[in-house]
């Protein structure tokens, strides 16, 4: 187990990369968004893209964190 600092440094370090995932999954909306509005479908297919893959990838996390167990 990890000593009672540990444990504080992990549930720290889980928290930053979820904030990362968010904004990620912003900044391909953005992206989307942008692309949407300049009418370059380019970069509006690639935000499209990009947010779908942010998507899955939080549903593989939450699939994970389903089939883990918790002590």
């Amino acid at each position: 187990m990890f000593p009672w600092w540990g444990v504080a440094v992990v549930t720290t370090a889980l928290r930053l990369i979820a904030a990362g995932r968010k904004t990620e999954n912003k900044t391909d909306k953005v992206k989307g968004t942008t692309g949407k509005v300049t009418g370059n479908e380019k970069l509006e297919a690639e935000g499209k893209k990009d947010q779908t893959k942010g998507d899955l990838k939080q549903v593989g996390e939450k699939v994970k964190d389903a089939f883990t167990t918790k002590d």
